[in-house]
């Protein structure tokens, strides 16, 4: 019960919530354990529950028929996520895959919505989480369809490197997340990173990539 209080108590929603509305929501909940490459809940499954991340790393993603993502969103210890089939029953449009062996907390419905509909600033959070989340899709619908695939991968590959005052950075995304992070396969991605690297705007090798071009990599990402 203390572990659950205390991610109750990290949540931007949920900590808005009493003592005792807390006390009463640790009682229902349920907490679940995932091993890399399992899916917590797939794609089209009605799935009414609110789940907060203790330990792991589980990311939600969407596919198009032919292999491509269109969505990802990682979900890190304390990170929540709130089932659109908790608020209106409907399918889930997209799945979650776990990454990275976790554990959750998971409330059903019938036990979360009765005690944050009757919070207003609970529900206010829970607006202002909603709305981040909205914006943050608007973005990802905006690059892909004025940024080509190159275009997007530069922008990333940039934003990478902004974080360091270094010219080298380790890959700690793989493939697969790299692709997932700018909406297209894995394949396309390692192309695009050997052209790159073709045209001596980087260097990439197993465990890191090296910026050699930064206005050459940003023309291409169209932030010059």
């Amino acid at each position: 019960m203390e572990r659950v209080l205390e991610n109750l108590a990290q949540s931007s929603v949920l900590a808005k919530l009493s003592e005792h509305e807390m006390s009463s929501l640790s009682q229902w909940a349920v907490q679940r354990h995932f091993e890399k490459g399992e899916y917590v809940a797939h794609y089209g499954e009605v799935w009414p529950y609110l789940a907060v991340i203790n330990s792991g790393v589980i990311k939600v993603v969407k596919f198009s028929p032919d292999g491509r993502c269109l969505g990802s969103l990682s979900l890190q210890p304390k990170d929540e996520f709130w089932s659109p089939s908790l608020f209106d029953g409907g399918p889930l449009p997209g799945a979650l895959e776990v990454r990275k062996a976790s554990s959750i907390f998971l409330w059903h419905r019938d036990h979360i919505l009765p005690i944050v509909q009757k919070n207003n600033r609970a529900l206010w959070e829970l607006n202002l989480l909603l709305m981040q989340r909205i914006r943050r899709a608007s973005s990802f619908i905006e690059e892909l369809t004025f940024y080509s695939v190159s275009g997007r991968l530069a922008r990333l590959l940039l934003s990478q490197f902004e974080d360091t005052d270094s010219d080298l950075i380790t890959r700690n995304l793989s493939l697969d997340e790299m692709g997932a992070m700018i909406g297209t396969t894995p394949v396309m991605v390692c192309k695009q990173l050997y052209r790159f690297a073709e045209e001596e705007l980087i260097k990439v090798s197993r465990t890191e990539f090296q910026l050699i071009n930064h206005e050459g990599l940003a023309e291409i990402a169209g932030t010059r």
